[in-house]
C-alpha cells in the first residue's frame, strides 16, 4: 500500500525508531506512516520546530505555539504493507530501502499552518477536530447525562446485595455502612418478607428526604465531568483503538442511594451514589464508561473472531482487573489524580509470587495495542485459570 513519512531529516534509509505517545501503538519502536501525503508534510515541517516549540497536528493542520517558522523537511513515499492503528497512523517495524524521496517547503503550505499564542489554545482546536473528525467517520462522544432516580429503580439490585445466594458476593457491610439505620431496623429480622418490607419502607422515605441533595448533586457532577470529558473519551478510543459509535450518542448515570454501582451494558447506563466525595464519583464514571467501551472492543477482538479462550467467568473477573491497570497509567492520571482500585477479593490473587493486577500491566507493557494486549491477557488467565479460581472461592 502507498502510504507517506515525513522527517526534518534528510535520510538514505527509513530506520523503526522508539516513539512517545499517546498509547500503546504510539510508543513502539516503528517507522510511522500516513495514507495522507498533507499530513506527511505537516508532520515534517512541524519536527523542525523540535526543543524551539511546542506544535500539533490534527488532521490537515499545523498548529503552532508562537511565532516560529518552521524550516524545509522531507517526506518519503513508501510501498508497504503496514499496521493500521488509531486515527489513520499506520507503523512498519523493519528498515525501508526503497523509496521517492520529496524535499518539502513551508511556503508552499501556508494555507495548513495556523499560529496560536498558548498550548491550551492549542490543544482546545485539536480536540474540536478530533470531535469533527469522529463524527465524519460515524463515531461521537457520548453525552453523560446525571439523573436521580426513584428507588423503585434500584431495590431489585438492593434486595439481592443484601440477601446474596450462597456463591454471591456480600454486600451487606457495605451498604449498612452508609445506611446505619436501615441496619439497626434489620438488626432482629430474619423473615425474608418483613425484611422486604421494612427495606423498601426506608429507601422510599430515604429518597423523599434526599431528592434535592440528590438533585444538587447531578448538577455539581455535571459541571466536574464536563471539565474533562472530551480529553477522558479521546484517551480512551487512542488506548483501546476503538470509538463509540454515532446511535451511542448519551450514557446515564442514575444517582441513587445505592453504594454499590452496577452497570447495564446493553442499556448504556450505570448507577452513582449520590454519597461519594467528587473524586471518588468521577473516577466510578471512568470506570464504568471504561467498561462499554471495553466489551465493544472485546466484541470484535474475541466474539466476532472466536478467539477467546477464558471461561465466561474468568472473562469478566479479567474486566474488572483491566481497568484498575489502565486507568492508573499517567495519561489518565493526568487527567485526574486518583489511585483507582478493584475488588479486594482479586488483589489476594498471586501468581507466581506477583498479584494479578501486576501480572496484567507487564503484559499491557509488553503489547503493540490494545487488542494484543486483550489476547496475551486471555491466554494468561487461561493458563492460570486453577490457581485464579481457587483464590477467589478461599
Amino acid at each position: 500500500m502507498r502510504l507517506y513519512h515525513g522527517s526534518p531529516r534528510n535520510l538514505k534509509i527509513l530506520k523503526p525508531q522508539l516513539a512517545k505517545g499517546d498509547d500503546e501503538f504510539e510508543n513502539q519502536r516503528a517507522i510511522y506512516l500516513t495514507k495522507s501525503k498533507i499530513q506527511a508534510v505537516l508532520y515534517a515541517l512541524g519536527k523542525t520546530l523540535k526543543n524551539k516549540t511546542c506544535f500539533a497536528l490534527p488532521p490537515n493542520q499545523l498548529v503552532i505555539v508562537g511565532k516560529n517558522i518552521p524550516s524545509e523537511g522531507y517526506i518519503y513515499e513508501v510501498d508497504v504493507d503496514a499496521n493500521k492503528g488509531v486515527w489513520d497512523q499506520y507503523s512498519y517495524s523493519k528498515e525501508i530501502l526503497v523509496f521517492k524521496k520529496i524535499k518539502v517547503f513551508p511556503k508552499d503550505y501556508k494555507k495548513y499552518i495556523r499560529y496560536v499564542k498558548t498550548k491550551e489554545e492549542m490543544i482546545n482546536i485539536c480536540n474540536a477536530e478530533k470531535k469533527i473528525w469522529l463524527n465524519e467517520n460515524g463515531y461521537c462522544i457520548p453525552k453523560l447525562i446525571f439523573k436521580p432516580v426513584p428507588p423503585k429503580h434500584y431495590l431489585p439490585v438492593i434486595m439481592r446485595f443484601l440477601n446474596p445466594k450462597k456463591d454471591d458476593w456480600n454486600w451487606n457491610d457495605k451498604i449498612l455502612k452508609n445506611h446505619p439505620k436501615l441496619k439497626t431496623r434489620l438488626s432482629h429480622v430474619f423473615d425474608m418478607n418483613k425484611r422486604k418490607k421494612i427495606i423498601e419502607k426506608y429507601f422510599f422515605e430515604e429518597h423523599r428526604k434526599k431528592i434535592k441533595t440528590m438533585k444538587e448533586k447531578a448538577q455539581i457532577l455535571n459541571k466536574y465531568w464536563d471539565k474533562i470529558s472530551e480529553d477522558f473519551f479521546i484517551s480512551l478510543s487512542n488506548i483501546m483503538g476503538i470509538y463509540f459509535p454515532k446511535e451511542i450518542n448519551r450514557i446515564v448515570a442514575n444517582i441513587t442511594l445505592n453504594p454499590i454501582c452496577p452497570r447495564d451494558i446493553s442499556k448504556y447506563q450505570f448507577d452513582l451514589y449520590y454519597g461519594y466525595k467528587i473524586d471518588q464519583s468521577m473516577a466510578i464514571i471512568m470506570h464504568e464508561i471504561f467498561h462499554f467501551l471495553y466489551f465493544e472492543k472485546c466484541e470484535k477482538v474475541f466474539w466476532e473472531k472466536r478467539k477467546i479462550k477464558c471461561d465466561k467467568n474468568l472473562f469478566l473477573h479479567l474486566s474488572e482487573i483491566v481497568p484498575r491497570v489502565i486507568l492508573n497509567t499517567s495519561k489518565f492520571q493526568k487527567i485526574i489524580e486518583y489511585d483507582h482500585k478493584t475488588y479486594p477479593e482479586y488483589l489476594r490473587i498471586k501468581i507466581n509470587n506477583r498479584r494479578i493486577d501486576s501480572c496484567i500491566e507487564k503484559i499491557l507493557k509488553k503489547s503493540n495495542n490494545f487488542e494484543e494486549f486483550l489476547i496475551n491477557a486471555d491466554k494468561f488467565m487461561f493458563r492460570n485459570r486453577k490457581t485464579i479460581k481457587k483464590a477467589l472461592k478461599d
